[in-house]
């Protein structure tokens, strides 16, 4: 009777020390993925903020200049100037 609860009792310690161990790497696995998910998109941003500080420095000194239209003109802040004499 001694040895039946003994042998029991091993082994459902080594059952827990197994689904610890299963969980450990899991969580091990599921780190990495977010670490390496979370390096793509750091470098996804690195590359486009290379890309804009690129085309800053190309277009520097350049000027544009766009149209507004008349409807645009109600809409915001716009200010219509006319020159005095």
């Amino acid at each position: 009777m001694i040895l039946l609860s003994i042998v029991g009792l091993f082994r459902t310690v080594l059952i827990i020390l197994g689904i610890f161990l299963l969980l450990r790497v899991i969580g091990k696995m599921m780190t990495v993925r977010r670490t390496v998910a979370e390096q793509k998109t750091h470098e996804a941003n690195a590359k486009k903020s290379r890309n804009d500080k690129v085309n800053a420095a190309k277009n520097y000194g350049r000027v544009s200049i766009s149209k507004v239209d008349k409807s645009d003109l109600n809409k915001g802040d716009y200010t219509d100037y006319q020159e005095v004499d």
